[in-house]
């Protein structure tokens, strides 16, 4: 085949809003797994193209995820965004568990700041030991615990 006859051919242009591809008869019949004569006929009426069959080769051509707003694509396992940037699983699997570690210690250290607080309110207020010992119909007697203390 000859280039002049290949820059000739009947193309149907696919586009997700964001980047696009031009495709032939052949190539659109492989991807949306249809005939030949029926991808013909595909691209000399592009109407009849099927939201089915334009999501597919959308999603097999360009890599877009559907729903998604347009730049969003898939490409060989790496999520890639509008900006051009990816991501693989295992990336977002380890932002998740950064995430997840850093929950964790932010509900830790504020446990530990509640207990430090409730802590440093009881050491602040003083409190003294007594007993008091109604054996008596004297009056009330009071030992101080804190101040007898034994020496060993």
């Amino acid at each position: 085949m000859n280039k002049k006859h290949t820059l000739d051919r009947k193309k149907i242009l696919f586009s997700d809003g964001h980047q696009g591809r031009y495709l032939d008869a052949e190539d659109l019949a492989q991807l949306a797994c249809i005939s030949i004569k029926h991808a013909y006929r595909l691209i000399a009426d592009p109407s009849k193209i099927t939201p089915t069959i334009h999501r597919l080769v959308t999603i097999q051509l360009l890599g877009s995820v559907p729903g998604w707003p347009p730049g969003w694509r898939i490409v060989d396992g790496m999520l890639y965004g509008p900006n051009g940037r990816g991501v693989s699983l295992s990336d977002v699997d380890n932002l998740q568990l950064q995430r997840q570690l850093l929950n964790h210690a932010q509900r830790d250290a504020e446990r530990l700041s509640n207990e430090v607080f409730k802590l440093r309110k009881r050491a602040a207020v003083p409190r003294e030991l007594r007993v008091y010992i109604n054996d008596d119909p004297e009056p009330r007697r009071v030992i101080d615990i804190q101040r007898k203390r034994r020496t060993a």
